[in-house]
């Protein structure tokens, strides 16, 4: 319970960067900075996986992890989204894993606290597919 704290404090530090940076930008956020799990990737995003803050706006996907890099994926690479119960060889632990396959092939997954209303925001951008 103690080692939850620090990290619990960091993820409210980390949603308000994002706030911060995401009223800035100028986009358009469509889902406000919420916390999620970062899966991993297929390549070019990290292996590393972790909790963090995420947001959707009208330009990318943005996830900002306690420990580690950040990972943006911009909406007009995103080729399709889809549910699964494992991703990368791991079990989501009874919560589905939201993947997007992105324009290039890569695979990156994050697991949200309401994953249906997630895919439905992604698949509702234009030009990915269901």
């Amino acid at each position: 319970m103690l080692a939850w704290i620090p990290i619990s404090r960091r993820l409210k530090g980390i949603a308000g960067e994002m706030e911060r940076e995401l009223a800035a930008s100028g986009e358009r956020v469509i889902v406000a900075p919420e916390q999620a799990v970062y899966r991993g990737a297929t390549s070019g995003y990290g292996q590393v996986k972790g909790n963090g803050i995420v947001a959707l706006t009208d330009q990318r996907v943005v996830f900002r992890k306690v420990i580690g890099e950040p990972v943006e994926i911009h909406v007009d690479q995103i080729a399709g989204v889809r549910t699964e119960k494992w991703f990368l060889r791991a079990y989501g632990s009874g919560r589905p894993v939201v993947v997007l396959t992105t324009r290039s092939g890569v695979e990156v997954g994050f697991t949200f606290d309401d994953a249906e209303a997630w895919t439905a925001r992604l698949r509702a951008l234009e030009g990915v597919a269901h």
